[in-house]
């Protein structure tokens, strides 16, 4: 049996009739050779003529003057004939065939050959021989003690690069029991790495020593986020090896296109000679570039007659690169970059009265694939008509902490709250818009934007929006992950609509689309910070049907157990092939951003955190404000969502579950945090890792997030949102919060202080001396009252010339702390010493502030002392 479908058509294209005007130097032959009329020109002519350029002469000022005033440009940023590179991941040492004892280069399956070179004792690349099934390879530095020994191995094929990258090792030693002998052997741990990096273009670079790659005790593995590490030229021979001592010159971002070599490089080693070998180094990059169509959000109108199943099958790769977004301008990604969700291949970006179609889809193939035909088409009949209303501008309302994002996102705003088509606030600031006049100005057509709404604030909402809304205690306590949400399950009509799951298989895709318009751009890989809580509560219309598509209300991002290989309750409620029967997770979702029709307007309902949010957080922040028509970093005017988005599929969905709910009573949500028969379930872990809480003062949130991403592997992470104080204010905080506190938490970290110290106008500390050991005791008592592991960071030094501190008590005050500490056997971080060998510069600073680097350094050692001395 062979299942026959009918052949694609595209309609007919009329390529041969449209005419641009060619500005920069650059490869068009294939849309000449198709019939495009290309005019050369040096300078931006007429406004209704589109420009035809390469990402150089885009990012020029005279082009983005052109598009202000009304211009239409297609860029072609993509790089003709480059050569596809290896994906994602190299395991180094699996099966190396032979035995090798010499620094001479070897072949493995990673397609890599391995070199290595150390001052006086050679670093040894070895197998061993005698049991090639049971034995990896190994990289060995046993008896190096001298610093600059390194290792590197220079790939067959290279490997795409991106900020997110990681770079992951197992450490050993060949010992018996060597994991409990070097827990014993702290000196072992004394040892700093740097990464090694070879570009497209054969220059080296080298993570500085101030952004280490650690060794953290963890059974025997540590990583490392390439982004987050500062870096150094390598001065680099002319073949493009290493063969000697390593020197730097100068501090650099490296621009990498592609990584063709990488190794580990030795900062510090312990005075006594430890043996020390490498088992695995594991380089996660990004995927290859691959044009997606991002799942859910209303078709663009840019991707008429165009499906997956087309990109997924274009001839040698849709695209030739990953084009990363514009920040702070109004950009909407319409195809990814990759199957990760990573950038963008096709992107439309507004800038004043005019736009410009980015991209690094093979348009150069016209003659050769009709996707590609097609997709030009839709390009050049999209500019053509591309109108712009004459938008409004954003008024917003804010607190202050929200007031200084946005103004980090540059967005541009009015004075007069008449004058705007979108209004932002939230849940501290709703009374003050409120008295503008706000609910006429929504329901006459407006989009008011709440961010965080509380308990405080949650009956105004209500009275504003008419609706009974209720803030969720999220279900099985899913802060850490969100989705776009899906309205529900497939239904026996639900359209058969074709996604790529993995490289070249196609499936039905096994829910149905969320067609909002505000959820175009925004990619899943945003909705995941990295471990970090993401939300505090859901918010929901209470007794609305959670799975049902209608034009009133509609879920955009909920929360979602992504983890479907490991279910932790039973695959009944989160896997995948169960979820297509009413299963618990579409049923008791918390929904995180919520909107809601209101007259001829709408209220959009967001309670992501992005004030504690990082680089995701900003992506979708600026997608959502683009969506609701928010200028960034110029005033500008956009097209109406009729004119961008084909909306008929919406309506067609709507109107199918009309259909439904005719015959089908409405789902009601059952479930509110984690469900009492799953508490008392024996076999449940309700909490898989252990939980630990930050308890900290202004000085130390500034490293939080960090830590968070330091510790998510290993710990649930709980921090508060705002300063605990001093002393006497956090015996406050924890007195109102233990009782939560001790069902959860397992380990506590106290980090307060510095704010007792803060001068009186009378020049005395905030907290004298007696009430701060007095306040200690107190929290302490409470903490440890239920045997958890408690950690304790003395309070740091101010600068020198900061007077608004007690500056010269610090030691008085950090000695009656650490008696007590002492008493109670609570583990001590001395962060004072740390800061002062590490930071000299910092003493000599206005006020305590910490830049980015100093925060990922002291997260970076506060997550080893509690990830090696654990939860015990």
């Amino acid at each position: 049996y062979r299942d026959q479908i009918p052949a694609k058509v595209f309609p007919q294209c009329g390529i041969k009739d449209v005419r641009l005007k060619k500005l920069g130097s650059f490869d068009t032959q294939g849309l000449e050779d198709a019939g495009v009329h290309i005019e050369c020109i040096k300078e931006p002519e007429s406004r209704n003529d589109i420009l035809l350029v390469n990402q150089q002469t885009f990012e020029q000022p005279n082009i983005q003057s052109h598009i202000a005033a009304g211009g239409k440009v297609l860029c072609l940023a993509g790089k003709t004939k480059q050569t596809r590179p290896q994906s994602q991941i190299i395991d180094t040492f699996h099966d190396i065939q032979g035995q090798l004892n010499t620094t001479r280069g070897i072949d493995s399956p990673a397609n890599c050959t391995w070199y290595g070179w150390s001052a006086n004792q050679p670093v040894m690349i070895k197998q061993q021989h005698n049991d090639l099934q049971q034995e990896a390879g190994r990289l060995s530095f046993n008896g190096i003690n001298e610093a600059g020994a390194y290792a590197y191995a220079i790939l067959k094929r290279p490997l795409l690069q991106a900020n997110e990258g990681h770079v992951y090792l197992k450490y050993l030693n060949d010992s018996e029991n060597w994991q409990t002998k070097l827990h014993q052997n702290a000196n072992f741990f004394d040892r700093t790495m740097g990464i090694l990096l070879r570009d497209h273009k054969h220059n080296w670079f080298l993570s500085s020593q101030a952004t280490p790659l650690n060794l953290t005790g963890k059974n025997g593995y540590s990583d490392a986020s390439l982004g987050e590490m500062d870096w150094l030229a390598v001065n680099t021979a002319s073949d493009g090896m290493l063969h000697s001592t390593i020197s730097t010159n100068k501090n650099i971002v490296p621009d990498w296109q592609t990584i063709t070599g990488i190794g580990l490089y030795l900062y510090q080693l312990p005075a006594e000679a430890v043996d020390f070998s490498i088992a695995k180094i594991q380089f996660k990059g990004r995927g290859a570039p691959s044009a997606l169509i991002p799942l859910h959000g209303p078709k663009h109108r840019l991707l008429n007659h165009i499906d997956q199943q087309d990109l997924s099958f274009w001839p040698n790769g849709a695209c030739s690169g990953i084009l990363p977004l514009p920040e702070r301008s109004n950009t909407r990604v319409i195809l990814a970059g990759n199957h990760d969700g990573m950038g963008a291949s096709l992107y439309e970006q507004f800038h004043g009265k005019g736009v410009a179609i980015v991209t690094s889809l093979n348009l150069n193939q016209l003659n050769d694939v009709p996707t590609a035909s097609a997709i030009f088409d839709n390009i050049i009949t999209y500019l053509k008509q591309y109108q712009p209303e004459q938008t409004s501008g954003t008024y917003t309302c804010v607190n202050v902490d929200l007031n200084q994002y946005l103004n980090q996102m540059d967005v541009f705003r009015e004075s007069d709250i008449n004058q705007a088509n979108s209004i932002i606030t939230d849940g501290q600031s709703i009374q003050k818009v409120m008295d503008q006049n706000l609910n006429e100005l929504v329901k006459e057509g407006s989009t008011l934007l709440i961010c965080n709404i509380n308990e405080s604030s949650i009956d105004l909402i209500r009275k504003l929006t008419g609706q009974n809304l209720k803030l969720t205690q999220p279900y099985l306590d899913e802060r850490k992950h969100c989705v776009k949400a899906a309205i529900s399950w497939t239904k026996a009509d639900t359209p058969n609509n074709l996604v790529e799951y993995y490289q070249g298989i196609m499936i039905p895709q096994p829910f149905e689309t969320n067609h909002e318009p505000l959820l175009s751009g925004i990619s899943n890989l945003d909705l995941n910070w990295d471990g970090q809580d993401m939300f505090e509560y859901g918010i929901e219309i209470k007794g609305k049907d959670p799975v049902r598509a209608n034009d009133d209300y509609a879920i955009l991002i909920s929360n979602w157990k992504i983890d479907w290989s490991k279910p932790h309750w039973g695959g009944e409620y989160i896997h995948a092939a169960k979820d297509l029967k009413r299963a618990d997770w579409f049923i008791n979702r918390d929904p995180v951003v919520l909107r809601i029709k209101h007259g001829q307007g709408q209220i959009i309902l967001c309670q992501l955190d992005f004030l504690h949010g990082n680089k995701k957080a900003r992506r979708i922040m600026a997608q959502l404000l683009t969506n609701l028509n928010c200028s960034m970093g110029y005033p500008t005017n956009f097209a109406s969502t009729d004119t961008t988005f084909d909306l008929s599929e919406k309506a067609k969905q709507i109107e199918r579950f009309n259909q439904h709910y005719q015959f089908l009573p409405p789902a009601v949500r059952q479930h509110y945090g984690v469900p009492k028969h799953l508490q008392n379930q024996p076999q449940s872990t309700v909490i898989k890792k252990a939980a630990f809480q930050l308890i900290a003062d202004t000085f130390a949130l500034q490293y939080a997030p960090y830590l968070v991403e330091e510790l998510w592997e290993s710990y649930v992470v709980m921090t508060n949102k705002q300063s605990a104080g001093n002393t006497s204010e956090t015996l406050t905080y924890v007195q109102q919060h233990i009782e939560t506190w001790e069902h959860q938490a397992q380990v506590f970290q106290l980090s307060v202080g510095l704010e007792d110290l803060k001068r009186k106008p009378n020049g005395q500390p905030a907290v004298d001396l007696d009430t701060f050991a007095s306040n200690l005791q107190q929290i302490i008592n409470l903490l440890a009252k239920n045997g958890a592991k408690l950690y304790w960071t003395p309070i740091i030094a101010v600068p020198v010339n900061l007077t608004d501190y007690s500056g010269d008590l610090i030691t008085q005050y950090n000695r009656v702390a650490q008696n007590i500490m002492d008493e109670h056997d609570v583990y001590t971080n001395d962060l004072y010493h740390f800061m002062l060998e590490q930071f000299p510069e910092y003493l000599q600073n206005d006020n305590v502030t910490l830049d980015m680097t100093q925060q990922q350094i002291l997260a970076k050692q506060v997550a080893q002392a509690i990830v090696f001395f654990g939860a015990q």
